[in-house]
């Protein structure tokens, strides 16, 4: 079998690609003769980590809606989605693909492409329901009608079809996954990492693993903080990643919060670590993860937080809920309700022998549900029934 993958977005920090890699692996794995290609935008940044996994990569532009230029953008879509349709037919054609697997709704020459060349199409929706706009639902309409299947990764993407998406026949879900071999109760050194940062095995570390946006909800997580540190003065907080670019948009926001940083005194206590390589030894010096996001979809840094046995604080946003059982693996709280972060993150730091437990029924959810391999194995299943199905 030889798949095509279509990503039209050149990421920067996590995002699609890390999700297409860790499927790349998984699958390698279980299937070995499985051939995998990637369209990709010229500029990736993932373009070498894609060589490195054995993937054949063909850089070309590919036609793209892009909300934030809108209306204009739809226009520039609809100028350049004939070109990019040749450029994916021509792909498909000479490197005898057999199914081709697009990512983003808001990419269709993935699927027009593949109804021209005559292969079947399979397409992931890696977005949630915001309220949307009509766009979305053309291109949902236009990959419908040309596509085998569409995957999801949570209810909330679900609604991005309609509230009876349960209903459509070509719809189903598949939940991310992530290397359970890499992220684990003893993965990582803690000590290492505290020894770093100069902090005392007793002070409790709460961590937030995150790009610095203001999807991200970062600033309630720092009032949140401050709050803690009244009654636990001895805490410290970790927010873990850096900014997608810079953007000023991105830089000024990263301002923000270190200014609130300094405003509320707390600079001895809150650390902005940057991009750390090492997140298993952050993981492994942490307490409690925290996702503080007002907007997210289905975060891989909460499963790895779970895989390592940490227990949970997050915010009630797209897929969250379906990776975090409330009261059981940790606990939900409404987004940008820093008051009810920091009671519940309170909670675990008094009884840690309940963040104990929760942390362990955390781990064992990512295993009994979330795997990259149980990720692999449920999408290459996909593939061979729509595979079996269309040459019928």
């Amino acid at each position: 079998m030889k798949v095509l993958f279509v990503q039209p977005l050149a990421t920067t920090i996590g995002g699609c690609d890390s999700v297409l890699l860790q499927l790349v692996h998984a699958a390698k794995k279980l299937r070995p003769e499985i051939k995998f290609s990637i369209a990709l935008p010229p500029g990736s940044a993932a373009k070498e980590s894609y060589i490195m996994a054995g993937v054949e990569v063909f850089e070309l532009k590919i036609a793209v809606f892009i909300k934030n230029d809108f209306p204009w953008g739809t226009l520039r879509m609809l100028l350049s989605l004939p070109g990019s349709c040749r450029g994916l037919e021509k792909i498909i054609r000479k490197q005898k693909i057999d199914l081709v697997h697009s990512h983003k709704i808001n990419v269709v020459a993935g699927a027009l492409a593949a109804h021209t060349a005559g292969v079947p199409a399979v397409h992931t929706y890696h977005e949630v329901n915001t309220g949307g706009l009509w766009i979305y639902r053309l291109m949902h309409a236009l990959i419908e009608r040309n596509s085998e299947r569409i995957i999801i990764l949570c209810d909330e993407s679900g609604k991005l079809i309609s509230k009876n998406w349960r209903k459509h026949s070509k719809v189903q879900i598949i939940y991310n996954g992530i290397d359970i071999t890499q992220f684990y109760p003893e993965g990582g050194n803690g000590q290492l990492f505290r020894k770093q940062y100069d902090i005392p095995e007793n002070s409790p570390i709460i961590t937030a693993v995150s790009r610095i946006q203001y999807t991200k909800g970062l600033e309630y997580f720092i009032e949140a903080a401050a709050k803690i540190l009244i009654t636990y003065p001895d805490a410290q907080f970790l927010i873990v990643g850096d900014v997608i670019s810079p953007e000023p948009r991105y830089l000024s926001y990263k301002k923000k919060l270190q200014t609130q940083i300094y405003q509320l005194g707390i600079n001895n206590n809150v650390h902005l670590t940057g991009i750390r390589r090492d997140v298993n030894n952050v993981y492994a010096a942490s307490d409690i993860f925290v996702l503080p996001s007002i907007f997210d979809i289905f975060p891989t840094t909460i499963l790895e937080a779970m895989a390592m046995a940490l227990p949970i604080v997050a915010t009630r946003v797209g897929g969250v809920p379906e990776q975090v059982i409330d009261a059981e693996t940790g606990f939900l709280v409404n987004p940008a309700d820093s008051g009810t972060m920091a009671d519940q993150i309170m909670f675990l730091i008094k009884n840690p022998d309940k963040a104990k437990q929760m942390g362990l029924a955390g781990r064992k959810r990512v295993v009994d549900f979330f795997t990259a391999e149980q990720y692999a194995t449920c999408t290459l299943n996909l593939y061979d029934d729509v595979l079996n199905t269309f040459r019928q």
